[in-house]
This record gives C-alpha cells, sequence and structure tokens, in this order.
C-alpha cells in the first residue's frame, strides 16, 4: 500500500469508527412498531374441533353451537417486541359466560389498572405476550360476539379482533 493512501487510512478510521459507533446507538435505541397480534383456537368441549371462516367484511365467524354448549379457547396476545399493556377479552355475560381458567397464575403479573371480571388484563412493561385459556357457555340462541384487545406501546397499537357466534 503507498504511503498516501496509509495516511488517509490512518486519518479517515476515527471518522469511519464514529460513524459506526453511532449507526450501533441507533440501532440499540431503536423501537420495534408493530402491530399487535391476536390469535385464537377454539375447541368444544369433548376435543371436538370447531370450524372457523370469514365473512364477507372479514370477521371471524364460529360453527354453529348450540345453547349450552362449551367451547374453550386458547388465546395469544402477542406485542411482537414492544411491551404488553392490555389485554381484553369482551363478551355480553347474559348470553356467552365466559371464564378464564388459568387466572389465579396470571393474578401475580397484572397491575392495579386491571379488571378481570370485565375481561381486562393489565400488564407493567416488560411483557412481550400472553395467553390465556377461556371456557365460553352459550346461554341464549343469536348470534354474539366476542371481542378481543390487545393494546402495546407500539404506534401502530391496538389490534381488534371480533369473534361470531351463531347459536341455535
Amino acid at each position: 500500500m503507498p504511503h498516501s493512501q496509509q495516511i488517509l487510512m490512518q486519518k479517515s478510521f476515527p471518522l469511519i469508527l464514529i460513524f459506526f459507533l453511532c449507526l450501533a446507538s441507533c440501532v440499540k435505541e431503536a423501537s420495534y412498531n408493530y402491530t399487535p397480534e391476536i390469535a385464537v383456537s377454539p375447541i368444544m368441549r369433548g376435543s371436538d374441533t370447531v370450524k372457523v371462516g370469514l365473512d364477507s367484511e372479514g370477521h371471524y365467524v364460529l360453527d354453529s353451537l348450540a345453547v349450552n354448549d362449551t367451547i374453550q379457547f386458547d388465546v395469544i396476545f402477542d406485542a411482537i417486541g414492544n411491551n404488553l399493556l392490555t389485554a381484553q377479552v369482551v363478551s355480553d355475560s347474559n348470553v356467552l359466560k365466559i371464564d378464564c381458567g388459568n387466572i389465579s397464575a396470571l393474578v401475580p403479573y397484572l397491575n392495579s389498572s386491571s379488571d378481570t371480571l370485565a375481561g381486562k388484563f393489565c400488564f407493567d412493561e416488560g411483557y412481550r405476550m400472553v395467553g390465556l385459556s377461556l371456557e365460553a357457555v352459550a346461554r341464549k340462541s343469536g348470534t354474539h360476539t366476542i371481542q378481543f384487545r390487545a393494546v402495546s406501546d407500539s404506534e401502530y397499537s391496538p389490534a381488534e379482533m371480533k369473534l361470531y357466534c351463531p347459536v341455535k
């Protein structure tokens, strides 16, 4: 390597090093901004699989249930690299009663803003994902809605999902 190129490399090395340090610090401070995701897998009591389809508006619709049928759901609320702040499950308990089977295991991680009887589970920073095991009992005929909502600290939050449950 000629002497002039060697001097140029020696002088530019600190600038290149500073550039990469600045770039690395930006990456370290980067935050994720993804829309949270909600995944639901319904199963009838007795391990029968329940079909889930999409209606013309893009909403999820369960196969028909009968009054007093019990259906189990595994629901995952995923903040995808962000902090999960709230996971919420809402339905009219007079027509579709929902119980959270693993609530006692979840209580130590909830903050004071939670209202577990209303299906609102609030977390402090540091939690990215939560899974709930739910059980729903159809009490009246008609088409009932279960609303799922995940709130994170992403600018693309919240995520919402509706699941329609026709009951005969």
